[in-house]
């Protein structure tokens, strides 16, 4: 599995291990998880409090603090767990304040830095999306994991609202 991670990131710059996942409310509906996730979600995600992390930000503000900059509007991918690889030449997408920061950050160990690390990673460090793919996606989304449809998050460690579902 290693080589097609590895494949994958030759190809497109990044690649992650493991696929999205949707519990069996979300499967049961037919829908097909993708490892897009809507932006204004992504931004203003939360460590659940049942995590006992005690993270008081949210992960837009924890990348503004990164000095991170993302394409705004645009869908973000997230690779969860922390089997990913990446080119080099991607790891230029963020300036040297951001590494900077992050390291300084993971240094101290606190357990809500590595979660959003985590689930940052991937729209860190790929290539933002062509305007037209984006429009595309937007358009064949049928529906985004708990965002008034019913369909919530039942498994924070392994879901993430915003998940867009095809």
């Amino acid at each position: 599995q290693a080589e097609e991670i590895v494949g994958r990131a030759f190809v497109k710059g990044f690649g992650c291990k493991r696929a999205p996942y949707c519990s069996r409310d979300c499967l049961g509906g037919t829908f097909v998880p993708t490892i897009l996730h809507d932006p204004e979600s992504f931004n203003t995600y939360h460590i659940p409090d049942e995590a006992n992390i005690q993270a008081v930000y949210s992960m837009g503000e924890w990348l503004s603090e990164l000095s991170v900059s993302l394409e705004p509007n645009q869908l973000r991918p997230v690779c969860y767990g922390r089997s990913f690889a990446v080119r080099r030449q991607e790891m230029f997408l963020q300036s040297p304040t951001f590494w900077t920061r992050l390291v300084q950050r993971l240094q101290k160990r606190k357990p809500a830095d590595a979660f959003f690390a985590e689930r940052a990673w991937a729209a860190v460090l790929s290539n933002p999306i062509l305007n037209i793919t984006h429009t595309i996606l937007r358009g064949r989304a049928k529906s985004y994991l708990g965002k008034n449809n019913g369909m919530e998050v039942k498994d924070w460690k392994r879901e993430m609202p915003g998940l867009l579902l095809q």
